[in-house]
């Protein structure tokens, strides 16, 4: 199953995976795509859906509170936008283990890195999007090599404790510097920004 976990709005480039989705059933029959998210959009889709003759295969449940269960559900998920910020999308994505296929854009390609974490192809290309999705579904050990990678993408670059590390850093290495002119004038502020490095990393290595 797959999941596609976003508002459904003109950004987010649903019709371009729904435009895809009859390449994907020829070779993957049983292949079935949930949206989970709202927006101005629905009734086109789901007019759009029923004109491609793909009712059977795509379902829409709307805005989920319980996304980790969906996630859990899936076996990847897709993100087909046509711009992007950080998509948070992504990274819940990631972070449950599921790698994704998305479109490498600002914002989607920091987090799906392509035959890393995910696939990423051009954004409104409903034909390299097929073949993506089908790569995906037709390699299970990949796709599941690429969904541990994107975990620990994730525990590297956004856990807790490693941001609040990295932010007790910044303000420390703030600190030096404005203090520079007043404090240990031999010591240059370079090997002390480098102290405070190792020092934090001891730190959190500890905890």
């Amino acid at each position: 199953m797959l999941l596609v976990p976003a508002r459904l709005e003109p950004q987010k480039g649903h019709c371009v995976l729904l435009e895809a989705l009859p390449h994907v059933l020829r070779e993957f029959p049983r292949a079935r795509v949930v949206f989970a998210g709202e927006g101005t959009l629905r009734k086109l889709l789901e007019e759009q859906t029923q004109r491609l003759g793909l009712g059977q295969c795509v379902r829409f449940i709307g805005q989920q509170s319980n996304l980790e269960d969906w996630l859990a559900l899936c076996d990847f998920t897709v993100l087909p936008s046509f711009y992007e910020g950080l998509p948070l999308a992504a990274i819940e994505s990631l972070a449950a283990g599921r790698p994704m296929v998305a479109t490498a854009v600002d914002g989607s390609a920091e987090v799906v890195l392509d035959g890393k974490t995910g696939i990423t192809v051009p954004p409104g290309d409903s034909v390299r999007l097929a073949v993506a999705i089908c790569q995906m579904l037709s390699d299970p050990e990949s796709r599941s090599l690429m969904g541990q990678e994107g975990r620990r993408w994730v525990l590297r670059h956004f856990d807790e404790r490693e941001q609040i590390r990295r932010t007790q850093e910044l303000y420390l290495s703030a600190s030096l510097l404005a203090c520079n002119a007043m404090n240990s004038p031999h010591q240059s502020v370079q090997a002390r920004i480098e102290k405070l490095r190792v020092t934090s990393t001891q730190i959190g290595e500890r905890e």
